[in-house]
């Protein structure tokens, strides 16, 4: 078991699912390139790779359409540099903008290993890299390679499990039970393979976390499922819920 600290920030900017990584550029220039939690790219001092291989403590994504940034642990804090700047005005790509909050919700979330299953939903995952992509088009059992995701998602879990130094001492399971969408996504105008499924596992999980690559820009985004999709696509409608698009 671990409790973490969560913070949900929403502000009042619109903003496209795909100028999320312009968000975070944004975001990491305002505050300083020094302060790496919020791009994790190592600074000019410790330099040897062009990316630090770490789970984002500092998340960017939009809700309901507008601008946001998730924060874990020691994110929670570090979002405070920006929090206490004088001046809110970014540059999103070649736009001058004014950040300003709508909302911000703090939690303290319990992770743990249960007895029994969360059904969850996760939008646009990128499970591929160029290797196991190999291995999944080369499989013709969709069994298969249903198996195969659900592996990866498990160890996009200990990931995740390790950037907040939860030590899992206990078996994971997982099922995958619906698969809603699988296209082609576009990440640093690259193409990959991108899914919108539902599982269910034995472990809990703090809403709007993300699993997996590009996590830190608004994929492998994370909620709990529990209503049918026609109710949920009736909600989306009148505003209640967010869209499951991407």
């Amino acid at each position: 078991m671990k409790k973490i600290r969560t913070l949900k920030l929403k502000f009042d900017l619109p903003l496209e699912k795909r100028q999320t990584p312009l968000l975070r550029g944004a975001i990491a220039s305002k505050v300083g390139l020094k302060h790496d939690l919020f791009h994790n790219h190592p600074t000019e001092a410790e330099a040897k790779t062009d990316y630090l291989y770490r789970y984002p403590l500092i998340q960017y994504k939009t809700f309901f359409d507008k601008a946001g940034v998730f924060c874990l642990e020691d994110g929670t804090v570090e979002i405070h540099k920006l929090l206490s700047a004088e001046d809110w005005r970014i540059k999103l790509g070649q736009e001058e903008v004014e950040l300003k909050i709508e909302d911000l919700d703090m939690n303290l979330f319990t992770c743990q290993v249960w007895q029994h299953k969360f059904t969850y939903k996760i939008f646009a995952w990128l499970p591929l890299n160029s290797k196991n992509f190999e291995d999944y088009t080369r499989t013709e059992s969709l069994a298969k390679r249903m198996a195969m995701l659900e592996r990866i998602l498990i160890a996009h879990i200990l990931n995740f499990a390790e950037g907040v130094k939860w030590n899992v001492d206990q078996r994971i399971e997982l099922d995958i039970v619906e698969v809603h969408k699988e296209r082609t996504l576009y990440y640093k105008e690259i193409g990959f393979k991108a899914f919108d499924l539902v599982f269910k596992t034995n472990v809990s999980l703090p809403s709007q976390v993300g699993l997996g690559k590009a996590s830190s820009a608004g994929f492998g985004v994370i909620r709990p499922w529990k209503i049918k999709r026609e109710e949920q696509r009736r909600r989306a409608r009148v505003g209640e819920v967010e869209p499951d698009s991407f």
